[in-house]
């Protein structure tokens, strides 16, 4: 099954190109081969945990984790922040919402969307737990190049 995924480098530049490092794994590390590890249905699924696999991670690409960029995009069905431990904390672990969820905006940094793929994401949602009732595994991840999402759209 496959999702794509659109980042938005013009809002959160760092954070758009922080989770494009992860999925192509050219920085040493990646998303492939880690787990969904948090199913919460009716709002969000959790992954990206880079280093220990368990939800516990904080790395970066480059290392440490790095400040909040732009507040300005809601978190809305579909859209992908960062799981963050308070200010300035965003690192490989990801929130990808499956409901607006407005007692979010202000606090993660919503820096991309999936714009193909959204009935997988359906499916995840219904696996609801910690860990998810099914183990949900990232098999591999990548960069589609020269993607333009239609206007309008996002």
């Amino acid at each position: 099954y496959q999702r794509r995924v659109h980042g938005f480098g013009k809002l959160a530049p760092k954070g758009a190109e922080n989770f494009r490092l992860l999925c192509t794994g050219e920085k040493g590390i990646g998303y492939a081969g880690t787990f969904l590890h948090r199913v919460i249905q009716y709002l969000l699924i959790q992954g990206g945990d880079v280093e220990g696999l368990k939800g516990k991670g904080r790395q970066s690409v480059w290392g440490e984790p790095f400040e909040d960029e732009s507040f300005a995009m809601k978190h809305l069905p579909y859209r992908l922040s960062y799981a963050t431990w308070g200010p300035d904390t965003n690192g490989s672990q990801f929130l990808l919402m499956t409901k607006p969820a407005n007692f979010m905006d202000g606090r993660h940094v919503v820096f991309g969307e999936v714009v193909e793929g959204r009935e997988l994401v359906d499916r995840i949602e219904h696996l609801d737990g910690e860990p998810p009732k099914l183990p949900v595994r990232i098999a591999d991840s990548g960069h589609l190049p020269h993607y333009h999402p239609p206007r309008g759209e996002l």
